[in-house]
């Protein structure tokens, strides 16, 4: 949690969030269309980000200097 949002620290490689793209700083928004509520943006997204080995997701991200949210699968 960085101001209220959760950001990547450091994906490590070889990880799901390595190879969806994901990069250190990003700030995650949505996961699977779902927007992450202020005050409870960590405990929903360690829920919406746990499943089954291999489940593909969505994570919306907002990424320093970018205007516009991105997403990575």
């Amino acid at each position: 949690m960085n101001a209220g949002t959760v950001v990547v620290q450091t994906p490590l490689p070889g990880s799901p969030a390595f190879a969806g793209g994901l990069r250190a700083g990003d700030r995650l928004v949505t996961i699977n269309g779902t927007l992450l509520p202020d005050g409870k943006q960590l405990e929903t997204a360690m829920q919406l980000l746990r499943g089954p080995v291999g489940t593909a997701l969505t994570v919306g991200v907002k990424r320093a200097g970018s205007k516009t949210c991105a997403k990575s699968s």
